[in-house]
């Protein structure tokens, strides 16, 4: 175990992480790189081990963010704080690319916000690219 753990710490720390490594960095932000570890130690791949500790936080959190929140932070076009809102919410790391397409995605649809938001409500582990890819 240890030692896997130390593999993970040392690839956090590289300048330009992997995509997975992007995803250990945010569960562990919103959760703890030792309940990860041990997750991974029981998983047969890295990938797998982030999606179960991701539904893992998932499950145990309670997200109180409005639809008003997110409106007002999306009208005001503060779209630092909405890209770091949404990793919250969703526990996915979105590169900026990910992230304007989202923006396009919801400015192109008709109450993209709501509709968005009302998809997050209905299912909490669903993907903010799927949500997005469905606007």
């Amino acid at each position: 175990m240890l030692t896997k753990e130390i593999g993970v710490m040392n690839n956090l720390n590289v300048k330009q992480p992997l995509q997975k490594d992007k995803w250990i960095r945010l569960l562990c932000r919103y959760g703890d790189l030792l309940e990860f570890t041990s997750i991974l130690d029981s998983s047969v791949s890295t990938q797998l081990a982030i999606m179960k500790y991701r539904r893992v936080l998932n499950d145990r959190r309670t997200v109180s963010v409005s639809l008003e929140d997110i409106y007002v932070i999306y009208t005001a076009k503060e779209y630092d704080k909405l890209h770091n809102l949404f990793e919250h919410m969703f526990l996915e790391p979105l590169s900026s690319h990910q992230f304007e397409f989202i923006l396009k995605q919801i400015d192109d649809s008709k109450g993209g916000i709501e509709k968005l938001y009302n998809k997050y409500l209905k299912n909490q582990n669903i993907r903010l690219l799927n949500i997005a890819l469905t606007l």
